[in-house]
């Protein structure tokens, strides 16, 4: 496919603001008519917990009907890895591997074929707008060591706003890998990034190289055109955003998204939540009580609610459905915590769910 032909969806701001019921038949039209179930069938994933739940790769005719599957979990996907070829993992020759964020044998490698690539890349062009980035704006991207989803990022962003984004963005990437023998943080000092991407502990260590290397001193930078980002994302920020926003002098947005599931939801500038993309999955959510039981009580399996219908204020573990062309994950408990902000129109105009990503499960839990 030449590179102008190269589609880049989620490029239509009506999306961002399409009525809630509207969000969802769009994705249930989506899992049904992709055929998600039955292509998911056919990877090594879902061998030993479906064959356990007795179902079969067919096509569910609605959502609710999705829920007769059973959910899967980081632990049955390390069993597929280890126990069949990793060609059994994929249904569709990948085109990328990353891997999760965890080490040694319980690292979950991910296989992205074009399509996931291309939805990555229009993921990352929605962020940009619903966060308010400005034309030209010179953005500092800061990674962890490869192969994880991060190092890929400033690269497919890249393409995807010379393609679609129209924002003419700048792209300066920095490896924490790198940080005591490369001069990319003076480089990025002398840059003036107006747009901060880093894990929340990257960029609380990296205050102090920044500093040293001419990042300016808060409040004291000289007024711009353009005001300071930051999209921060690893754990839940809490406290760490106002010493966040002070260090940098900038506005702070969270955002969450895995290797396995890379959605990239991201706050707005309203800061009521992070916005969760319907047309780029299918989300439930497990109730706080029941993970509690799930605990409690040997062999007990525990019942998921679709995210749009949890109240507010409802917490739990995070469980995806997603439309991914090497790998479509079915009911993928992701581990990570979740509180539901609302389902409600955002002041933003953005109709999409809004969610709070806690962080990581305690080990044991779930």
């Amino acid at each position: 496919m030449a590179m102008a032909e190269l589609v880049i969806p989620f490029g239509d701001p009506r999306d961002d603001q399409l009525p809630l019921e509207e969000l969802i038949r769009k994705s249930e039209r989506r899992l049904i008519q992709e055929n998600i179930v039955a292509r998911a069938g056919r990877s090594s994933l879902y061998v030993r917990p479906w064959r356990k739940a007795g179902v079969r790769a067919g096509a569910p005719r609605t959502l609710d009907d999705l829920q007769r599957w059973p959910l899967i979990s980081g632990a049955d996907w390390l069993q597929a890895q280890s126990a069949f070829p990793l060609q059994r993992l994929f249904v569709e020759p990948p085109r990328l591997w990353v891997s999760s964020a965890a080490r040694g044998n319980t690292r979950k490698w991910v296989p992205y074929g074009e399509r996931d690539l291309r939805e990555i890349m229009g993921l990352a062009n929605r962020m940009s707008r619903l966060v308010q980035l400005n034309s030209c704006d010179r953005v500092l991207i800061v990674t962890g060591p490869a192969p994880r989803t991060g190092n890929a990022l400033p690269y497919l962003w890249a393409m995807a706003d010379m393609l679609s984004g129209g924002r003419h963005l700048e792209f300066i990437p920095g490896s924490m890998a790198t940080l005591k023998h490369s001069n990319w943080p003076i480089f990025a000092g002398r840059m003036k990034p107006a747009v901060l991407w880093a894990s929340m502990a990257d960029a609380l260590a990296l205050r102090q190289p920044l500093l040293e290397a001419g990042w300016p001193v808060a409040g004291s930078a000289a007024p711009t055109a353009t005001s300071r980002k930051g999209l921060f994302f690893g754990h839940a920020m809490g406290d760490d955003r106002a010493a966040l926003e002070y260090a940098y002098d900038l506005e702070a947005h969270s955002l969450y998204f895995s290797a396995e599931f890379p959605v990239l939801a991201v706050e707005c500038p309203a800061h009521q939540g992070l916005h969760l993309w319907l047309d780029a999955c299918l989300p439930e959510i497990l109730p706080r009580s029941e993970l509690e039981r799930e605990r409690s009580e040997a062999g007990y399996q525990p019942q998921a609610i679709w995210l749009t219908g949890a109240a507010e204020g409802a917490e739990g573990e995070l469980v995806a459905t997603t439309f991914g062309q090497s790998l479509p994950l079915v009911r993928y408990r992701t581990g990570d915590l979740v509180r539901m902000v609302g389902s409600s129109p955002c002041s933003c105009g953005c109709t999409h769910p809004r969610i709070e990503a806690l962080g990581r499960m305690e080990p044991g839990a779930g």
